[in-house]
């Protein structure tokens, strides 16, 4: 059968480029940045973007030293240590669904244990095992492999606190060679040995281990390379899968990739929109996920599918080593001539980030503490000359409120057994 053009040039430079982002893959998603155009933002001390006054005006105090205009705040010592201890505390989760009308989907990974316990103590919505992925093999066919990763008995553990469970299933590209991905995305229409077949053995899976359904997550390949294809097997899965739940996670889409999705709005229960890693593929100093210009403009481009939209909260972060004559209070000092983004990302990187853990904060060697109203988020410096982005309470706080502001469906973390216990009773 001949097969339909296809532009797959950003494809193959997607899997060209798998190895040099490979240290992600432990926590997030093994996404592979490379592959999107690199956002510009252009960002200035103005906070009036898409929100408007009312919520700027609730939304931007955190109860810090807010006495002027300033767009960055730095925290005293006594406010450091308040803000620690109340970050660290080693406190029992909350088991009860805090009550703030927001869906809520936690994901939860075979490499981090701690997720699991977590899972059957507090109640989410949905909890989503990272268990499932998409691989080709023999005879032009794809499987799904990680089966054996599915735990029966902590289901069992997971339904008493009356969460529904959604295993992830991934198009894992690190196994595809480019011509598993023109097979399988370069067809004019579905085919039986190929599409068909897959989606057969995605219903069987879900039908003999009883799950509620499935996140599909088609990874970083551009929408207009792929939705051809991916828009009939979104379509097909619907129909198989009949009354169960099928979620999308989708990376940022800018432009008019937004009209690909509401191709497929009717088959989608929710989107899970991940928001988090902002410009990590331009190799510089960034924030986690900048409030503004950023976070706000994600929101702005889902308004037309707000009732499925869920927003990705990231429970990770980064450690940027810095030269030692480099230190946030020169940033304090010039924060009317120069903004926070365009303080950072003119530093040259010491050595590649390290990925920041809950149980890797350190308060004795926390040296300084910035709150940037313009990102949302707080920024460390240590006595060993690292810049730490980790969320704080105010962090995760800050975007639930966005996210109830503008009546989006709900939101969803990466990954539970990375936060730490003082995150739970916000969610």
């Amino acid at each position: 059968m001949q097969k339909q053009p296809i532009t797959f040039g950003l494809l193959l430079f997607f899997l060209s480029m798998f190895s040099y982002f490979f240290f992600t893959s432990s926590i997030h998603f093994y996404t592979v940045l490379a592959a999107q155009q690199p956002i510009t933002i252009n960002v200035d001390n103005n906070l009036n973007h898409h929100f408007p006054s009312d919520f700027l005006n609730s939304n931007n105090n955190n109860n810090q030293n807010d006495t002027s205009n300033h767009p960055i705040i730095s925290l005293t010592s006594s406010q450091q240590q308040i803000l620690l201890n109340k970050l660290l505390e080693n406190k029992d989760l909350k088991i009860e669904k805090v009550e703030n009308n927001l869906n809520t989907l936690a994901f939860v990974t075979p490499w981090n244990n701690l997720g699991y316990d977590i899972a059957k103590q507090k109640k989410f919505n949905i909890i989503s095992p990272v268990w499932l992925n998409i691989i080709p093999n023999k005879g032009n066919i794809f499987e799904i492999s990680g089966i054996h990763d599915i735990d029966l008995n902590w289901m069992k553990e997971v339904r008493k606190v009356n969460s529904k469970i959604l295993p992830r299933l991934r198009f894992e590209y690190s196994k595809w060679t480019q011509q598993d991905l023109q097979l399988f995305f370069g067809q004019p229409t579905l085919q039986k040995d190929i599409h068909l077949n897959l989606i057969d053995k995605i219903d069987r899976i879900i039908k003999a281990y009883q799950l509620d359904g499935i996140v599909l997550e088609y990874g970083f390949l551009k929408l207009e390379n792929i939705h051809h294809i991916l828009t009939l097997f979104i379509n097909q899965l619907k129909k198989k899968l009949n009354n169960k739940l099928l979620y999308l996670v989708v990376p940022n889409v800018f432009g008019n990739e937004i009209n690909y999705l509401k191709k497929i709005q009717n088959e989608i229960d929710q989107f899970l929109i991940m928001t988090y890693d902002f410009n990590m593929h331009q190799n510089k100093i960034h924030f986690n996920c900048p409030i503004f210009r950023y976070f706000d403009e994600t929101l702005n481009n889902y308004k037309d599918l707000s009732n499925k939209i869920m927003f990705g909260i990231n429970f990770y972060g980064y450690a940027f080593k810095v030269d030692k004559s480099i230190n946030l209070q020169k940033l304090v000092n010039n924060q009317f001539n120069e903004s926070s983004y365009q303080f950072f990302t003119k530093l040259n990187l010491k050595e590649q980030p390290k990925v920041i853990l809950g149980k890797d904060l350190n308060k004795n060697n926390i040296k300084q503490i910035i709150w940037d109203k313009i990102a949302g988020e707080h920024v460390m410096e240590t006595n060993d000359n690292y810049f730490i982005f980790y969320p704080t309470r105010e962090y995760i706080e800050e975007r639930i409120n966005a996210i109830k502001y503008f009546k989006y469906s709900g939101l969803f973390i990466w990954e539970i057994g990375q936060g730490l216990n003082s995150f739970y009773d916000l969610i």
